[in-house]
């Protein structure tokens, strides 16, 4: 392209001058009648068309070569789009595929405290208060949760063994009321 496009360059120079030369002779001509423009015509024919017609050619393979450069870029242009475009859809399903990882982690974890907590009800509404507390393995509501749920124990634990000495003081007092009533009726 840069051959071709020197090659017109360097051509424009003598084919200017061919044309000077050719309008120079006809006006040189003697106008009139016997005017004559042979010596125009040939230097047009001799010098104009031959530079015309090379730089035509120079022209149209200037043009092929811009088409065959556009067409490459074009390809390339394609090629890269192409690329850019797997690209694309191979980041969107890698992070589709991290996201739902993460998401099966998360709601695995999650449901792994609930039903532990789950489990620790069932056992306290059945009665028995002396399970183990449950272990909070996280800083989050169901942390949290877990904590409240081992602090309610703890209190019913602590409002059943209070419960259970006054019973047993009731019931102790109760014995001696009645022992009492006892000797009473028989003195």
């Amino acid at each position: 392209e840069d051959r071709s496009l020197g090659d017109i360059r360097s051509s424009l120079t003598p084919f200017k001058q061919a044309q000077l030369q050719v309008r120079d002779l006809a006006r040189a001509a003697a106008p009139g009648e016997t005017r004559d423009i042979q010596p125009a015509i040939d230097t047009l024919e001799s010098l104009a068309l031959p530079r015309a017609r090379s730089l035509a050619s120079l022209a149209t393979e200037l043009k092929k070569l811009a088409g065959d450069r556009l067409k490459a870029a074009s390809l390339q242009l394609e090629a890269s789009r192409e690329s850019a475009r797997l690209s694309l859809l191979m980041v969107t399903g890698l992070a589709i595929v991290i996201g739902g990882v993460i998401a099966v982690w998360l709601t695995r974890r999650i449901v792994s405290a609930v039903q532990g907590l789950l489990a620790g009800v069932q056992t306290v509404a059945d009665g028995d208060l002396t399970g183990q507390k449950l272990s909070a393995r996280s800083d989050d509501e169901v942390g949290d949760l877990v904590q409240g749920f081992n602090r309610m124990v703890e209190s019913l634990r602590k409002v059943l063994s209070v419960s259970g000495t006054a019973a047993g003081e009731v019931a102790a007092a109760s014995s001696e009321i009645a022992t009492s009533a006892q000797q009473q009726l028989t003195s």
